[in-house]
């Protein structure tokens, strides 16, 4: 799945992206695939920020 997105992000001339995810082993596991399938289709991870599951709001996170 992170190669289809990455590869779908390229081509439609994406070179930037910011990953947000879970901060545990789920969310670890997906920076981690996608990092590799990023790198793969020359897109750069210019941030990467986690939450909780339990967390309410995500908007600290996003706003960064």
């Amino acid at each position: 799945m992170a190669t289809a997105i990455a590869q779908h992000k390229s081509n439609y001339g994406v070179k930037t992206v910011a990953f947000i995810g879970f901060s545990d082993a789920y969310g670890e596991s997906w920076f981690k695939e996608f990092t590799k399938a990023a790198d793969l289709a020359k897109i750069r991870i210019v941030a990467n920020e986690r939450f909780a599951r339990n967390d309410a709001s995500v908007t600290g996170q996003v706003l960064k």
